[in-house]
């Protein structure tokens, strides 16, 4: 599913003029700790918003090469299996409290609704400018994560790029304490929405639940194959051989990584 959104620039109207905007693109990179490895996948990703709506959306797909590691003197090739996960779009519709996304898991492209996520939020004192827009400092604990975000209430839209919201204002910074994931807005232009953000609908609807069972087997669908092909890797060693710990990484690289706890846990 592409979706197409035309874009209309907009020099003077009442948002501008009173300092605050309720409608735009803000534009992020989103930056991602490799487990096992000291590597980092950017990825540009791009937020439309208005005042109830929005669409997160990748703008690109990252560039990876298998990474080559050292230990104890001995070098090898780390394998890595990457989780297929093209063509993402996240839907926020703050009236009707509804998150709609879209991910392709192995070819097959999934819906999931559900409620937008309530996340503990505290805000601090602390402030600081952010491409030119004050922000405010606030702490928040989302499924198994502390995230530090910070907004804006010059952009009083309660969103922000992936599920994140919440606060009384878009959110232009977020990374979460142990600094495996953040998100940072590099560009923010105040446009005029002309075409209605929409959810995405090409796809498998199932429920949230469903769709992480399904990542959870294929994970250890991927575990399993990963351990037989270390285990032929090992059996070319000699007795004696210092053997690395690990040959294997199972990456599912975006949003789903974020997540470490799910209600799919108490299941």
């Amino acid at each position: 599913m592409k979706i197409y959104i035309f874009i209309a620039y907009i020099f003077f109207n009442i948002s501008l003029i009173s300092g605050q905007t309720t409608q735009g693109e803000i534009g992020y990179i989103m930056r991602q700790h490799l487990e096992l490895s000291s590597d980092i996948i950017e990825r540009e990703t791009m937020l439309l918003f208005t005042d109830i709506k929005s669409l997160y959306t990748y703008k690109d797909e990252p560039k990876q090469n298998a990474v080559k590691k050292s230990e104890d003197g001995m070098s090898y090739e780390l394998v890595e299996y990457d989780i297929d996960t093209t063509k993402k779009v996240f839907y926020k519709n703050l009236k009707n409290d509804l998150l709609v996304f879209r991910n392709t898991v192995y070819k097959t492209p999934y819906i999931i609704e559900e409620p937008i996520p309530k996340i503990d939020w505290k805000l601090t004192s602390e402030k600081k400018e952010i491409l030119n827009y004050p922000c405010q400092k606030a702490i928040g604990e989302f499924r198994g994560r502390t995230y530090h975000a910070w907004f804006t209430d010059k952009i009083p839209v309660s969103t922000g790029p992936y599920k994140f919201n919440g606060l009384p204002g878009l959110i232009l910074e977020i990374q979460d304490t142990e600094k495996e994931i953040s998100f940072t807005a590099f560009s923010v232009k105040n446009r005029t929405i002309s075409t209605e953000l929409l959810p995405p609908n090409n796809g498998e609807k199932v429920s949230s639940l469903t769709y992480f069972k399904k990542l959870r087997d294929i994970g250890k669908e991927i575990e399993a194959e990963a351990k037989k092909e270390q285990l032929k890797i090992m059996a070319k060693f000699e007795r004696g051989d210092v053997i690395p710990g690990s040959f294997v990484s199972v990456n599912t690289e975006d949003w789903d990584y974020i997540e470490r706890t799910h209600e799919l846990d108490n299941k």
